[in-house]
């Protein structure tokens, strides 16, 4: 058998690696040892390679260890005030969702999951397929979910209760296989704005419910969140960004240019055009300035970081106009 590619390596096997291979600066071995034991090394150093090396996997002039470490916090400060509005806005859609099918469907599973409440198919997702799916998270719940505490204690489990303990993906294709009416109803209780036709409004919805359910991921799974780009097909619409969010937010030459589409910055748009009330919204961009703004004295890290994300190296001063205009 050949020597395996990537044997173990010691901490200071490691240090001396990044040392002699690949260029990153280290003073103090002591806190490389910290830094690589708290974060690993695949997410310090593979994490940022792609914009922090040049072609020949030799760290940037000037880059450090201690560069790397403030780096990585700055970047999951950032990612965690995404990650609560994306929590929140899950919540606020199965809510919703579930909302309106206990109203005209019914709360026993056998009524709201009956097949001639929904559409067979909606482009890939099948009716049946997904029926099959949450059925059989009513047969096998986990005995610590709610759905299994009411198998055993009521004589029904309402949408509310199975919506807890299904999937974030497997919500919004159950939108997807609505009917018009029931589809429209969810739509207008997330975007209530009526300037927008109602086709290209629930396209948006759909696009961006998978836009941040896939963002989700990569921050609970600690993937690699900078790079980040939603597929194709879940991009948003330049007409529907350009009609459901503020001019101080987004432009004409940022959609053409791609901003705000299917990057990390739609993510924040799309979040924006779902919070439901100014308190929400403002406490939202708050949460952004305060992530990306670091004390006087601090060598600011934001321009780095946008530059790497594409996120506008403007952002915090479009927040702040924002906030003027809320």
């Amino acid at each position: 058998m050949p020597p395996y590619d990537k044997p173990f390596k010691s901490y200071p096997d490691l240090i001396q690696i990044l040392i002699d291979k690949h260029g990153l600066i280290i003073s103090d071995r002591s806190f490389a040892e910290h830094a690589l034991k708290t974060f690993s090394y695949y997410d310090l150093i593979n994490g940022y390679k792609d914009s922090m090396m040049d072609q020949n996997d030799i760290f940037k002039p000037g880059i450090s260890i201690e560069y790397l470490y403030t780096f990585y916090l700055f970047d999951k400060k950032f990612q965690s005030v995404l990650f609560s509005r994306i929590m929140f806005i899950e919540n606020f859609f199965k809510t919703t969702l579930a909302y309106c099918i206990a109203r005209d469907f019914g709360v026993h599973q056998d009524d709201y999951l009956d097949k001639k409440n929904y559409n067979f198919a909606s482009g890939n997702v099948n009716f049946n397929s997904l029926q099959f799916m949450l059925k059989r998270i009513l047969k096998n719940p986990h005995p610590f979910q709610p759905t299994a505490y009411y198998l055993e204690n009521h004589n029904h489990v309402p949408p509310w209760i199975l919506f807890k303990n299904i999937k974030f993906s497997h919500a919004i294709n159950l939108f997807r296989v609505l009917k018009s009416p029931q589809k429209n109803f969810v739509a207008n209780e997330l975007l209530p704005n009526r300037t927008i036709p109602q086709k290209e409004k629930i396209e948006f919805l759909i696009s961006g419910l998978n836009l941040i359910r896939q963002c989700r991921n990569y921050i609970a799974h600690n993937l690699k969140f900078v790079t980040y780009q939603a597929t194709k097909k879940d991009a948003l619409k330049e007409r529907a960004v350009l009609s459901l969010l503020p001019p101080t937010l987004i432009s004409l030459s940022d959609t053409r240019k791609k901003t705000g589409t299917n990057d990390i910055y739609a993510v924040i748009l799309f979040i924006y055009s779902i919070l439901n009330s100014r308190y929400l919204k403002n406490e939202f961009f708050k949460d952004l300035k305060n992530a990306i703004s670091l004390p006087d004295g601090e060598v600011p890290l934001f321009p780095a970081y946008a530059t790497i994300t594409k996120l506008p190296i403007n952002l915090e001063q479009r927040i702040e106009d924002t906030l003027k205009t809320m």
